[in-house]
């Protein structure tokens, strides 16, 4: 019975030794396991502030990105309306410089009828003055004047009188 006493007590010992050694297994186990459950819940909420962010950011990048879109739109717009009015302007030049040929034509051709209007008018018609026959390029672009029965003949000019001097 001594034996069975003694390995009874041997028994109870290592069996409570044992107990407080799977306890304070248990204890840090469960210890480690807060302690990452812990470190496990933040970087949880560490990854879902970072998941807010992101959405944030694509967001605001989605909005810029649409305002952007609506700008290059609008710009696209105004380019093309400011070609079209670019090549409307342009025609508009081209037509008002064919119109300004046209009215400096006439300006001249009306300045060279006054011209021999005038030089008609002041030039005495005498016989035996130095007449030149003019180019027929001259002479189509010259009007037909009836007052005279040689209209293509230019007075070049008229002989001097000498006077003698005492």
């Amino acid at each position: 019975m001594a034996g069975l006493l003694s390995l009874a007590l041997v028994t109870t010992v290592m069996i409570s030794t044992l107990r407080r050694w799977l306890a304070r297994y248990d204890a840090r186990a469960k210890a480690a396991l807060d302690g990452l459950a812990i470190r496990n819940r933040l970087q949880d909420d560490a990854l879902e502030d970072r998941e807010r962010g992101l959405l944030a950011r694509e967001s605001v990048l989605e909005r810029r990105e649409y305002i952007a879109n609506i700008r290059i739109a609008g710009l696209a717009k105004r380019l093309d309306e400011a070609h079209n009015d670019l090549a409307q302007q342009k025609a508009k030049v081209e037509s008002l410089k064919a119109d300004y040929q046209e009215v400096t034509t006439d300006y001249n051709a009306l300045i060279e009828q006054v011209l021999r209007d005038g030089h008609e008018r002041f030039t005495r018609h005498a016989e035996g003055l130095a007449l030149l026959k003019l180019p027929a390029a001259v002479e189509a672009r010259r009007p037909i004047q009836h007052r005279r029965a040689s209209s293509s003949s230019v007075v070049l000019f008229q002989p001097r009188q000498r006077q003698e001097s005492v």
